[in-house]
């Protein structure tokens, strides 16, 4: 087994030790971003094989978000997923604009003031609710 996995790092990579950031991939439309993360750890990341030896990342973390208080009370929220909000829009801005700040493990701020949250809202959907 170990000297299969020898060659089969060898026939893609040329080299027994290529970087981790050689191999395991974030995709998304036209992007693809190596990734830190692996399965089972804190930056869960689980890979699909390519035929070319790499990894896409088809499961593992995906939205995280982060709640603070300060000592008067002043809340504080922060949040990354994986892709965007528009995860099924490939045609939409939003498809993959999160992609990167999450390969580089940064979040963006979650507003939950009402007036933060206006500044900062594109458009709006109402659903209509029938009793």
């Amino acid at each position: 087994m170990f000297e299969d996995c020898i060659d089969q790092i060898k026939d893609s990579f040329d080299r027994v030790d290529p970087l981790w950031s050689e191999v395991n991939f974030l995709m998304r439309g036209d992007l693809a971003l190596p990734i830190q993360g692996g399965p089972d750890t804190l930056r869960a990341v689980y890979g699909r094989p390519q035929d070319d030896g790499t990894l896409k990342a088809v499961a593992g973390d995906g939205l995280v978000v982060s709640l603070s208080w300060d000592s008067a009370g002043n809340q504080e929220s922060q949040s990354i997923h994986q892709y965007g909000s528009a995860t099924q829009d490939a045609s939409s801005k939003h498809y993959g604009d999160q992609v990167q700040l999450f390969v580089d493990e940064k979040m963006k701020p979650t507003f939950f003031d009402k007036l933060e949250l206006e500044k900062n809202t594109e458009s709006v959907i109402t659903v209509p609710f029938k009793k």
